[in-house]
């Protein structure tokens, strides 16, 4: 069962809050992430970011990524860097498919780091369904991601 933030507990099942449930939860996750000022953890900067990549929505990404972020992964030319950058790899993520559900099957951290197994599927233009799984890693200060690692598995 895929594992969704609630109520601040990592640690905490609700499938009601998967990112790419119909309900909208994850929509509403982000936006209460948003009216909370205090410094996020790990955990829930991850979860927003996944929520972005899901919505194909990147307009709240100053909140989560701080300014001098560094995407290690990038687009395959070398690292990424800043809010435009993450905001650029969550627009070409998107622009390779009709539709698209990303959703975090697993999640854990630390104070300043975070983990999470992500599911990805899609459907291509040419019609192809597409299917595979990352593990990401980010780390986090200020309540903001500051860098990212992440691989295909």
């Amino acid at each position: 069962m895929p594992l969704a933030l609630c109520c601040g507990d990592p640690w905490h099942y609700d499938p009601s809050m998967v990112s790419g449930n119909p309900s909208g939860e994850a929509e509403r996750v982000g936006a209460e992430m948003l009216a909370d000022e205090a410094p996020l953890s790990a955990v829930e900067v991850l979860a927003a970011m996944v929520a972005m990549f899901d919505s194909g929505d990147p307009t709240r990404a100053a909140r989560f990524v701080a300014a001098d972020y560094l995407d290690h992964q990038g687009l395959g030319q070398g690292p990424i860097r800043g809010v435009d950058g993450f905001a650029r790899v969550v627009a070409t993520s998107h622009a390779g498919y009709e539709h698209q559900a990303v959703t975090i099957e697993d999640i854990f951290g630390t104070p300043d780091r975070a983990v999470a197994r992500i599911r990805w599927q899609g459907r291509r233009p040419d019609g192809d369904d597409v299917h595979r799984e990352t593990i990401d890693i980010i780390r986090v200060k200020n309540g903001q991601a500051v860098e990212h690692w992440g691989a295909h598995t």
